[in-house]
């Protein structure tokens, strides 16, 4: 065959096969054999049909097949001969049965980004120490007590510290959704209904209750505040949001004494020591869960940030249309209208396309670590995932299995399970150092 590639920008690559006119007549005589040996035509015995009646009688399905048989061959021949590490053949063009006997075609690939990995051991990781404190025990233990309160109806007073306010509550930044100008953002922080808010100096952001203090019943402020230095999402620290907010309903709190019957309500056959010991060893586990997550985002943000390489295209391009799908849907999650969304269109594309870009960046890395470090998943690692999946959904493991195959799903099982691999290779192999968390770090 004669194969020529022109390697194009985004990962794309032209391939050009001609197939011999020798090579085209001998898959065909091939094709017509096999059809002559299975169709039946009436006057025929079986297997004894001949060739020139078979040629005429599915001329059209001999040419498809083909067709196909040679893309194929050549596209094999092609990818072997020049050593592309491709993802998938894309289209194929200008595919055509010459006069002098030849077949044509022109595939387009795309292939595999080529690079090479940076340092991925021992990168230098900085989280707070798991630390829990009495008074973070403390605090824990009268968040808890406040479930057990008395709640009664305030109607002619303001709002004070201290007091329970029913609240309706929208951000924006500039103009935009929370969920749109910060995508990391919880829907929490973005906007709420009918929600419960002891007014309090550490409650929410700082400064939202103390904007409220004094409004009353019905009333609608806005409030603005500044997202503090020691906020999770550090691109967004120091950043202003506005709030609308409407007073719906105003509740004087009335809190339990803490002792053994207080424990036993909030854990049921505990007294108050032990519910102490449970809720020291709840926090310590949950600031365990952050601590890790927080040096695998450190490692991949580390990898991508040390490595440029093209993506490809077709890939970037689907990645950001489904991000972009995503923020749309957060965005009227958290109350943002069609004509926000309308609004901000052009902003929604820009951050799911860094988004997008950092995601296939750091999936690329991931993959390529896993080759080197001969990390795999092996099946019986995704059948117990897959049992557990079913188990969970009250599905027979067969039928729970035959639906992921139909669906092609289980292939983006072993990538999910790989990926968590790598990860946690990265995160066992970081150099971690942990650092005294401010106190207030600590009891949230």
């Amino acid at each position: 065959m004669n194969i020529t590639v022109e390697t194009l920008p985004e990962c794309q690559v032209a391939m050009k096969v001609e197939v011999p006119a020798d090579k085209v007549s001998s898959t065909r005589a091939q094709i017509v054999s096999g059809y002559a040996k299975q169709v039946k035509l009436p006057g025929f015995r079986p297997g004894k049909v001949p060739k020139s009646v078979v040629e005429k009688r599915f001329g059209d399905g001999i040419k498809d097949e083909l067709s196909k048989q040679l893309v194929n061959e050549g596209c094999q021949e092609g990818i072997k001969e020049n050593t592309l590490d491709i993802l998938s053949v894309d289209t194929i063009t200008e595919d055509s049965f010459e006069e002098d006997g030849t077949f044509k075609f022109t595939a387009s690939i795309t292939t595999r980004p080529q690079f090479e990995l940076p340092e991925y051991k021992k990168l230098a990781i900085e989280v707070p120490k798991v630390s829990i404190t009495d008074e973070d025990v403390d605090k824990a233990l009268e968040q808890a007590r406040e479930r057990f309160a008395d709640f009664d109806e305030i109607e002619d007073k303001p709002i004070k510290m201290g007091h329970v306010a029913v609240l309706d509550y929208t951000g924006s930044i500039d103009g935009k959704p929370v969920g749109e100008a910060i995508p990391k953002a919880n829907a929490y922080l973005a906007a709420n209904k009918d929600h419960w808010m002891k007014m309090g100096d550490e409650v929410f952001l700082p400064g939202f209750c103390e904007g409220l203090i004094g409004a009353n019943i019905g009333d609608e402020r806005e409030v603005t505040v500044t997202l503090p230095e020691e906020f999770p999402i550090e691109d967004a620290r120091g950043t202003e949001i506005t709030y609308k907010v409407t007073v719906k309903a105003l509740k004087e709190m009335t809190l339990p004494e803490i002792d053994d019957d207080l424990a036993g309500k909030i854990q049921p056959g505990t007294n108050l020591e032990d519910l102490k010991k449970l809720i020291q060893e709840d926090m310590e586990q949950q600031q365990t869960t952050q601590q890790k997550d927080m040096i695998v985002q450190q490692c991949v943000g580390q990898l991508t940030e040390g490595a440029s390489f093209e993506l490809p295209g077709a890939l970037l391009k689907r990645e950001t249309q489904a991000t972009v799908d995503q923020m749309v849907a957060r965005g009227q999650e958290q109350g943002a209208t069609e004509e926000q969304i309308t609004e901000q269109q052009e902003q929604i594309f820009e951050n799911a396309a860094i988004q997008a870009q950092n995601n296939l960046k750091a999936n690329f890395l991931l993959n390529e670590i896993a080759k080197k470090e001969e990390i795999s998943v092996g099946d019986q690692e995704i059948i117990s995932v897959i049992a557990q999946a079913a188990e969970k959904e009250g599905k027979p493991i067969k039928k729970f299995i035959k639906e992921l195959q139909e669906k092609g799903e289980i292939p983006k099982i072993r990538e999910q399970l790989l990926i968590r691999k790598v990860l946690t290779f990265l995160a066992d192999n970081a150099d971690v150092t942990e650092t005294d968390a401010p106190k207030e770090d600590a009891a949230e």
